[in-house]
């Protein structure tokens, strides 16, 4: 089963590796494995930021698609929607990297 993802607007958060603002901030589901062993439902919240994702593949599309349309209109909403899913299926099976040692997991 797919985690369920979440996309909004970033509303003003900035990028975690460059400090510039984001344009998009996904949401998504993740189970954690806590150092005991047990399990427990987490969510990590992962943006698009344009220098920082210039160049990932999956990105591209969407930034180019940003970088000529403000924002989705009702007019552009099919067309931004195959870049959209793209990008989101990188966040939803992008790895967590992990605390050597500790078994704690970090949002990206």
């Amino acid at each position: 089963m797919s985690p369920e993802i979440e996309v909004d607007v970033a509303g003003g958060r900035c990028c975690h590796r460059c400090d510039k603002p984001l344009m998009l901030v996904a949401r998504t589901s993740h189970p954690l494995t806590l150092a005991d062993g047990s399990h427990v439902e987490g969510t990590r919240s992962v943006g698009l930021c344009a220098g920082c994702d210039r160049d990932t593949p999956n990105a591209q599309g969407l930034l180019a698609f940003f970088a000529v349309h403000e924002t989705v209109t009702d007019e552009t909403v099919t067309s931004v929607a195959a870049l959209l899913a793209e990008w989101v299926d990188r966040v939803a099976h992008q790895p967590i990297p992990c605390e050597q040692d500790t078994g704690d997991e970090i949002d990206t």
